[in-house]
């Protein structure tokens, strides 16, 4: 148990009834009002329906501070104690409309402050949605305007519940009512000192209650902040962090986890490993810059994600986007720390477009040869990082070498390439049109479309058994069809008319391609076991070129 002593609060408590008997402030250093309507309001809203016949249901946690007048500052737990408000506002309409009163105003929204004639708001909220909330819910003016996107937040939120409940009778109204003064609950933590409360958070975590680790990150890091003055501004960069991220706790996690193993080492994510390595690592006086170099940092981060970001437009690396677009089609994400590294700290632009490129050629090597798995590649990514975050890595050189007992050497590929099965049509898509680009750029003409509704996958020996491929066994079938030598591209309107034609009909369309490739296939006399190993032996002899881990010629 918390001793009385430490000056600590806590207790659980359906928040109606809390709601009540309190008056509540939001700082306005914290992020405004946030929850979109038809994804957090209609889940809140949801929750509430399906539990009504509960004894109880756990809303979370609300972590408080003590302030003059009995005021209780929020630090954690607005939005939620702010839809329920909403929540009560849209019942207190709904009521209006049928001619009723039930006292919701003066019970749960606002006090009468009679010197000054007019109603004061439970909730004072940050500068951004203060008036707004006084006005539109409190005070009931419809007409108010919204100034910002918390201000439209709040009105949709409210507009939601307010439909949602219009269609209920007034017993069940009243029900709700109930259920939330009593039913619904919260853990209250009330705490003396703002810094004091974020620490909360890891002895709950530790006691049992399940937090996320962006949570306990996030309160760790206010909790270390030395004086108000730099709480204040850690938890501004923090909330510009999360907005950046709209709030999505997993992708914010993902990009603190890839920052930290391009600037610290290697680290997995379960086991809250990530809050703990920072905890240990970073101390009281590196707080305020740790975080604003997160919030600096996480361009580079978007960046690797999209090759359309504007990074890449700004700094004039028109190729490495190029390369960019390419990586990402592969679905890969080991990667991140030594992309997330070579982009923040390469200088210069031909080596970082050599870097990628080849970063690129590892990728699908090791997918080909299937060495893309298991902790020691990510490991090696990270530590290479390190290095070139160190300056002991400058050059996509010295960075190919410090890597090159991990990556697939040319025969290693080409072996790998000439028996290599793809299940996944897109992955086969990718290389064989990567192929077709690299005959093209020889000869100067256009990339192949992406399109799929203009250009897909063919599969020259049928999806399914086919009498007009007497040679293939159903064994042999189901070995062969998807090798990448019985693959090609395909103009989709001649793919679906020849689908299951027989060799000597396809080879006919075969010959009116464009794409070299698909013509390449009409040398063959006919379509068997030969042939398939043959014209696949032929693709991975371009594929070592295509994805090559050479400079040039004399490399």
């Amino acid at each position: 148990m918390i001793k009385p002593e430490s000056k600590i609060d806590f207790r659980v408590e359906g928040i109606g009834n809390f709601i009540k008997a309190n008056k509540f402030c939001v700082p306005n250093f914290q992020r405004p009002y946030s929850w979109e309507s038809e994804k957090h309001t209609i889940d809140l809203f949801t929750d509430i329906e399906n539990n009504m016949s509960e004894s109880e249901y756990f809303l979370g946690t609300i972590v408080l501070t003590k302030k003059q007048d009995n005021l209780l500052e929020i630090v954690d737990g607005q939005q939620r104690l702010t839809t329920i408000l909403l929540f009560m506002a849209a019942i207190r309409d709904v009521f209006k409309e049928k001619n009723k009163d039930k006292k919701i105003q003066e019970s749960y929204l606002s006090d009468y402050d009679r010197r000054e004639d007019k109603e004061v708001p439970k909730l004072t909220l940050s500068n951004q949605d203060n008036d707004f909330y006084r006005e539109y819910v409190v005070n009931k003016e419809v007409n108010c305007n919204t100034k910002t996107k918390s201000n439209v937040a709040i009105k949709e939120s409210y507009l939601l519940l307010f439909s949602k409940l219009k269609e209920y009778d007034e017993q069940v109204l009243l029900d709700f009512m109930d259920f939330i003064d009593t039913k619904l609950k919260i853990v209250i933590i009330i705490v003396s000192e703002e810094t004091n409360a974020f620490t909360i958070f890891e002895t709950l975590n530790d006691r049992g209650l399940a937090l996320a680790q962006i949570d306990l990150l996030k309160n760790y890091l206010y909790s270390r902040c030395s004086n108000s003055t730099i709480l204040k501004n850690v938890q501004q960069n923090w909330n510009k962090l999360s907005d950046r991220f709209d709030s999505n706790k997993l992708f914010l996690i993902d990009y603190i986890k890839v920052f930290w193993m391009s600037n610290y080492g290697f680290i997995r994510e379960k086991d809250n490993q990530i809050f703990k390595a920072i905890k240990d690592k970073i101390s009281t006086n590196e707080v305020q810059n740790f975080v604003l170099q997160l919030l600096n940092e996480s361009d580079y981060y978007f960046a690797i994600q999209n090759e359309s970001h504007c990074f890449w437009r700004e700094n004039n690396l028109y190729t490495c986007s190029k390369y960019i677009g390419l990586l990402n089609q592969l679905e890969l994400t080991q990667y991140y720390p030594l992309l997330f590294s070579i982009i923040k700290n390469f200088e210069n632009t031909i080596e970082k477009e050599k870097s990628i490129k080849l970063l690129l050629s590892w990728m699908v090597r090791m997918l080909i040869v299937g060495s893309n798995k298991g902790g020691t590649i990510e490991q090696s990514y990270s530590k290479n990082a390190i290095k070139i975050h160190k300056n002991e890595i400058t050059t996509a050189k010295q960075l190919r070498d410090s890597l090159k007992l991990l990556i697939p050497d040319d025969d290693t590929f080409k072996d790998a390439f000439k028996a290599a099965t793809i299940s996944k049509e897109k992955l086969a898509r990718f290389y064989l049109r990567e192929i077709e680009n690299h005959l093209n750029s020889k000869n100067n003409e256009q990339e192949v479309i992406t399109d799929t509704e203009k250009v897909n996958l063919e599969h020259i020996l049928p999806k399914k058994m086919d009498s007009n491929y007497p040679t293939f066994s159903e064994e042999l079938h189901n070995q062969y069809v998807k090798r990448i030598g019985n693959l090609t591209l395909m103009n989709s309107k001649a793919n679906r008319m020849k689908g299951s034609s027989n060799f000597q009909e396809k080879k006919k369309e075969y010959s009116k391609s464009n794409l070299q490739i698909t013509k390449q296939i009409t040398q063959y006399a006919d379509w068997n076991i030969e042939s398939i190993n043959g014209r696949q032996s032929y693709l991975a002899d371009i594929a070592v070129k295509v994805w090559t881990i050479k400079f040039d010629e004399h490399d």
